[in-house]
């Protein structure tokens, strides 16, 4: 694997020109045998390669506070996959390519009224072409022309505390790994569409002498949301689904060496409107399921997380932190026909000393030794009855040290 990055800046009295260049290419050989007997041998290349532009201005704008960003992404992907494959595994021949030119803007401006506006934009047009010459895959070719836009507002109140709200309309496409085939699908699924989101959030926040507070509400609308699918390995589109909840969060130094943050979300995730398909089988015989209404799997109903510090010296810091996440969907339950996945509480503590140019760490992950799983996938039935789990690790300790030039 390599990995070769170059940033330069150079400033002009109010304006700030910016450029970032970066290349990446992995090579990797993998092997894999399969309980029925099959095995698969595999080469893998991938090239990344990105050109990011772009113009800082900071100027008053009729007495006010305003910097714009203005700016490029160019990025040029390149994939290729032989695999051999033997008794029941597939071979394949890939080769993939994706092309992204973007162009963007963003203007922040505070008004003297205490209120702060931002407006930004991004127009993306994606090509994407993806072959395998050894499975019943012809030759696609896509292009996508794509545009995201916010608009944000924070407004001060009185005595620290200040309002802000945000809507937006945001974009992910699939890269060439997620739309790539796997060597045991006979046949490899279409490229998938670009997922996209429109965004709403609404908020209060408080600041004040070494304490802050903020609450917030969120929806997001979510069309083709890329969800990896746990049975075939494949990746997938999801019917339309709806994210909203509550985000609460705080933090208050206790003292002049500690400080306690907690964070809580509640989210409901459910499906808008959809019909899942699926071939049950237990039966033999292919189901379709109404899951308008339905929980998606895999978002946790609530999570939340507290966070201990203690500033020992000024080079020496403990970290303890507590996570709790709560019930959710098994993967590959959209029609919420079989139980819940267990809620889990882990526990994490952490020790920085820094000693001139060095950084030692050393910590203890899972520290009260949890025995829990935080992914999990049902099998496809009508009346599922079993779950594959992947348990996470049990308590381990590690070291570490960094060195910074």
């Amino acid at each position: 694997s390599e990995l070769f990055s170059l940033r330069g800046e150079q400033r002009f009295g109010e304006v700030t020109l910016a450029l970032d260049i970066g290349h990446r290419n992995k090579t990797m050989r993998s092997y894999g045998s399969y309980s029925w007997g099959g095995t698969s041998t595999a080469d893998t290349d991938v090239d990344v390669t990105t050109i990011s532009p772009r113009l800082m201005w900071n100027t008053p704008l009729a007495g006010m506070d305003n910097r714009l960003t203005v700016g490029a992404d160019w990025g040029d992907w390149s994939y290729t996959n032989n695999t051999l494959g033997t008794g029941g595994a597939f071979s394949l021949a890939e080769s993939g390519n994706q092309n992204n030119r973007a162009i963007y803007f963003r203007d922040e401006l505070r008004l003297v009224s205490g209120t702060r506006l931002s407006l930004g934009a991004r127009r993306e047009n994606v090509r994407q072409d993806d072959e395998d010459s050894l499975v019943p895959r012809p030759k696609e070719s896509v292009e996508h022309h794509l545009s995201a836009h916010e608009l944000a507002f924070q407004q001060d109140l009185i005595s620290g505390f200040s309002a802000y709200g945000r809507i937006g309309r945001s974009f992910r496409v699939a890269t060439i790994d997620e739309n790539r085939c796997t060597p045991w699908m006979p046949v490899c699924v279409p490229l998938l569409k670009p997922q996209q989101s429109h965004d709403r959030e609404l908020g209060m926040q408080w600041n004040g002498k070494g304490a802050s507070f903020r609450a917030g509400l969120f929806n997001m609308d979510i069309n083709n949301e890329i969800h990896y699918n746990g049975i075939d390995g494949s990746n997938m589109n999801l019917p339309p689904t709806r994210h909203r909840g509550l985000e609460l969060e705080g933090k208050v130094a206790i003292g002049s060496t500690l400080d306690l943050a907690a964070r809580y979300t509640r989210t409901q995730a459910r499906f808008r409107e959809g019909t899942y398909t699926g071939f049950d089988i237990d039966t033999f015989a292919f189901f379709s399921a109404d899951i308008a209404g339905k929980d998606v799997p895999l978002v946790p109903k609530d999570r939340i997380g507290l966070n201990l510090g203690w500033q020992a010296t000024i080079a020496t810091r403990l970290t303890a932190n507590v996570s709790y996440v709560g019930s959710q969907r098994y993967d590959n339950d959209q029609a919420n026909l079989f139980r819940e996945m267990p809620s889990y509480t882990v526990a994490h503590i952490k020790l920085n000393h820094d000693f001139g140019a060095w950084r030692l760490a050393a910590g203890i992950n899972n520290l009260l030794d949890k025995a829990y799983y935080s992914y999990g996938v049902t099998n496809i039935s009508l009346t599922p009855s079993r779950f594959n789990a992947y348990p996470e690790d049990r308590r381990n300790a590690y070291v570490s040290a960094e060195y910074r030039f």
